[in-house]
């Protein structure tokens, strides 16, 4: 013959063979049957999930440029310049003085260019140099 007891969750009377109360759902801690544990399933833990981060930006640093004074250098000179004194004074040594060479101007001044084959020479130097360039 099955009891009556009393549900501990609600209060409510039921029979004692139901395994839960049927009026709340608690389990019947009085029942007289043996039942068999339920078995508790674990979850796997879960992984975090990752943090993506933007990278950083490159920063644009700009760095000006010392200026070098090295010894012994002279200029910078003006190719165009350099090129038409060479061609207009080239024979009296217009393009030598210009560029600071005093002695060769002299030089020049006295043989006409070195006998315009000096000129010629440096006026073929001088188209080959750089729009700036340093002696």
């Amino acid at each position: 013959m099955a009891k009556s007891v009393e549900c501990n969750a609600c209060g409510n009377v039921f029979s004692s063979e139901e395994a839960k109360c049927p009026y709340c759902g608690a389990v019947n801690a009085n029942k007289e049957t043996l039942q068999q544990p339920n078995p508790v399933y674990q979850q796997a833990p879960q992984q975090p999930n990752p943090v993506y981060q933007q990278a950083p930006q490159p920063q644009v640093v700009y760095v000006q440029q010392p200026q070098l004074n090295v010894v012994g250098k002279r200029g910078p000179f003006d190719k165009t310049t350099a090129i038409i004194l060479c061609i207009l004074l080239g024979w009296l040594g217009g393009h030598k003085f210009y560029e600071g060479k005093t002695g060769a101007g002299i030089l020049y001044l006295f043989t006409c260019g070195l006998f315009f084959i000096g000129v010629v020479i440096d006026l073929l130097t001088l188209l080959g140099k750089p729009s700036k360039y340093y002696l």
